[in-house]
């Protein structure tokens, strides 16, 4: 009988040893990435450009922060319509609040939360003409 519990323990010992063993999953739950802008203010008002350089960001994962990762840049217009973002500037059509948004996803797929800069190009004394 003492033989059959010190069997049983012993398998029960391995499988519990094996159980903690091996790498962690991948798709476990993470704390999101942060996204770090260049600039402090995030509601801005310049004079109307024709090409404006936008602010810049940064995004690390909590987990690894020596990791960073890619940022996804989107601008909208005013009337909510895509502005091409190029090189980091985007060429704003007229006068108005442009939407900046900034978002990055680690490899486990956790979203950051999405970082927003707002562009008011207002009419510096300049005429402008719409394209």
């Amino acid at each position: 009988m003492k033989k059959v519990i010190a069997l049983c323990l012993s398998v029960l010992l391995v499988f519990g040893v094996f159980a903690g063993c091996g790498s962690k999953d991948k798709t476990e739950p993470t704390a999101p990435p942060v996204i770090k802008l260049s600039v402090s203010d995030t509601d801005l008002k310049t004079d109307y450009v024709k090409s404006y350089k936008i602010p810049t960001a940064e995004a690390r994962s909590v987990v690894d922060k020596k990791k960073k990762l890619e940022v996804k840049v989107k601008c909208f217009a005013p009337d909510g319509k895509d502005v091409v973002v190029n090189a980091g500037a985007i060429a704003p059509s007229g006068i108005g609040k442009y939407k900046i948004t900034y978002n990055a996803t680690d490899l486990n797929g956790t979203a950051a939360k999405e970082a927003v800069v707002n562009v008011e190009f207002i009419d510096g004394g300049i005429i402008v003409t719409p394209k």
